[in-house]
């Protein structure tokens, strides 16, 4: 197994770089309206509100931004571990690692639950151009940073 040299500090910004844009992405300020009603369409106006109540426990919202946190963390390390191997050495660079992997793993799996799921069609859009600027710009900083 080649040498893998992990930049923490890479890691770490782009964990907290990635949860930043989630807050603005799902916020009034640009997208929650849109998500919200395709959300709603999806599995009921009730299920919808009962999911928002339950968000106002400390101790579910601790534990949802914590389980998200883990993701973005979990994320930034798997493709710092790509850029590594392959190895990106730019912002550019890094930038296309991340908009392969979310091209070939993010896109790919997540369409299964329109497919399958009969997930509303604007959520997953809303949701995978969240994904799209978060991988672009995680693999923009791991590679400025590699």
């Amino acid at each position: 197994m080649p040498n893998v040299e992990i930049n923490w500090v890479g890691v770490l910004v782009a964990t907290i770089v990635n949860m930043v844009i989630g807050a603005a992405w799902y916020s009034p300020i640009l997208f929650v309206k849109p998500w919200t009603a395709g959300v709603e369409k999806t599995i009921g106006k009730e299920a919808f509100q009962r999911n928002h109540q339950a968000m106002q426990s400390k101790m579910v919202a601790a534990r949802t931004y914590g389980l998200t946190m883990v993701g973005a963390f979990l994320v930034s390390y798997t493709m710092e571990l790509v850029i590594d191997y392959r190895p990106a050495d730019t912002i550019f660079e890094g930038a296309l690692v991340g908009l392969v992997m979310w091209l070939g793993f993010v896109v790919t799996t997540s369409l299964l639950t329109v497919l399958f799921e009969g997930r509303s069609r604007s959520v997953y859009v809303i949701n995978m151009a969240h994904q799209l600027v978060a991988f672009v710009i995680t693999g923009g900083i791991l590679g400025l940073w590699h």
